[in-house]
């Protein structure tokens, strides 16, 4: 009896000591994380029978089609043991989806592939798109906002974001060089346009009366503009043009805008005729550089209606003397403004005694 009470206390002790070095890991928050982790990727991923696919010449797999009923989609990174690199031509298209999260291996959106999703709302890009094809978010209306700030992508092609009409904001990554036609065509919502850093080429119509923007930023590095990229942004209030830009395209801010005032970096040589045409609030435009060359021809007049438009220019720069601009505006040497401002300072504070005075 009591070598059977012996045998009984022994064992448990070991039962206790089991079950301690099984809690050890338990308070290890490492541990803990890194099990959440796994388990988290693997429920966040929508089954693969969700999706339609196929195997592409290059090992990856594209996405062709989803058929699920989920409103709240992640795609899987890897299928049949293959990154999943493509969401194919009208994949999600149509669909009710509210929002879409992609794997970081995925690096093309082909053309209309989310088009008149108008539910959705929410978008996590791939972290290594290099290209968004023809008209990939067309009229998805409910989207608010796009976060397109990741290093690899280069190019928004045409239509990508065309009719989206609840787009606020848009932020752009500094490697994207080109941005196609009518890009973000009726994106009334908008709210400014800061494009890319180093952005060489503007398609016709991209930013096509957007009509909320209220601020425009020109980056030096845009050489070829397309055709009126930024007509009827009728309420924009401020153009900045980088220092180092070397041209302003053919109507490039054509009818509309509440810009009252307007610098012309030095480095500007060629401004397009009607590059500010119909800018009724434009009044001062300053340079501080050379004397560009207008338009072609003999139509240089880029800023329409001319009346009471007055430009300030450094008489110590070239081709002032000999520009056609005098023929229609008014020419002012920056040092005239300058002695006006003087006077008005001084005349301002000759009041402000004479208050103080009679006080």
């Amino acid at each position: 009896m009591k070598k059977t009470i012996a045998m009984i206390c022994i064992c448990g002790s070991l039962l206790c000591s089991f079950v301690s070095c099984k809690q050890v890991p338990v308070d290890n928050p490492t541990s803990t994380d890194t099990s959440q982790q796994v388990e988290s990727e693997t429920i966040d991923a929508n089954s693969v029978s969700d999706f339609e696919y196929q195997l592409r010449e290059d090992g990856g797999i594209e996405i062709t089609k989803y058929v699920g009923t989920d409103d709240h989609v992640v795609i899987p990174q890897t299928i049949d043991g293959k990154d999943v690199t493509v969401i194919g031509e009208g994949a999600f298209s149509e669909s009710g989806i509210v929002s879409i999260k992609m794997p970081d291996t995925v690096i093309y959106i082909s053309s209309f592939a989310f088009s008149n999703c108008k539910n959705l709302t929410d978008i996590r890009m791939s972290a290594s798109l290099i290209t968004i094809t023809w008209g990939a978010f067309h009229d998805c209306n409910s989207l608010t906002s796009i976060d397109l700030s990741m290093e690899s992508i280069k190019y928004i092609d045409r239509e990508a974001f065309r009719n989206c009409q609840n787009l606020k904001t848009v932020k752009f990554g500094n490697n994207i060089q080109l941005i196609r036609e009518e890009a973000f065509y009726e994106c009334t919502a908008l709210e400014e346009i800061i494009l890319p850093k180093n952005l060489q080429e503007l398609g016709d119509y991209a930013f096509l009366n957007c009509r909320s923007v209220k601020k425009i930023w020109i980056p030096k590095t845009l050489e070829t503009w397309g055709a009126s990229p930024f007509h009827g942004v009728k309420a924009v209030t401020e153009i900045v043009f980088e220092d180092g830009l070397k041209q302003i395209g053919q109507s490039g801010f054509g009818y509309g805008g509440q810009v009252e005032t307007l610098k012309i970096p030095a480095s500007v040589e060629y401004i397009a005729s009607s590059a500010f045409m119909d800018y009724l609030n434009l009044k001062k435009v300053y340079f501080d550089g050379a004397a560009p060359q207008i338009g072609q021809n003999k139509f240089f007049d880029f800023i329409t209606p001319v009346q009471d438009v007055k430009i300030y220019y450094n008489p110590s720069m070239p081709g002032w003397d000999t520009t056609p601009l005098r023929e229609i505006y008014t020419l002012i040497p920056l040092s005239e403004l300058q002695s006006d401002q003087n006077i008005r300072t001084a005349e301002r504070g000759m009041f402000n005694h004479r208050q103080v005075c009679l006080k």
